[in-house]
């Protein structure tokens, strides 16, 4: 919430509704009323940015998954 309030980033209603709705975890009830508080045009940005975003993988994940796959071999290779 740090982009409705302004604290340690710069105040963005239509970022904070984007991450609000992207994360899944707010009622849909606070969803409502915070899109209540957008303009028409904010409420269209924060829209588009929900619908564009896509999840980007951290180096961690990337590595996490090599060292599966990496794994998954080498248990295909004793089972042999």
């Amino acid at each position: 919430m740090a982009y409705s309030a302004g604290k340690g980033a710069p105040r963005d209603l239509s970022l904070s509704y984007a991450y609000f709705k992207l994360s899944n975890l707010a009622p849909k009830k606070n969803v409502n009323e915070m899109a209540a508080m957008l303009s028409k045009p904010e409420l269209e940005k924060a829209e588009k940015l929900v619908s564009e975003w896509r999840p980007q993988p951290t180096d961690l994940t990337l590595k996490a998954k090599r060292d599966v796959s990496a794994a998954e071999e080498l248990l295909k290779a004793t089972k042999n």
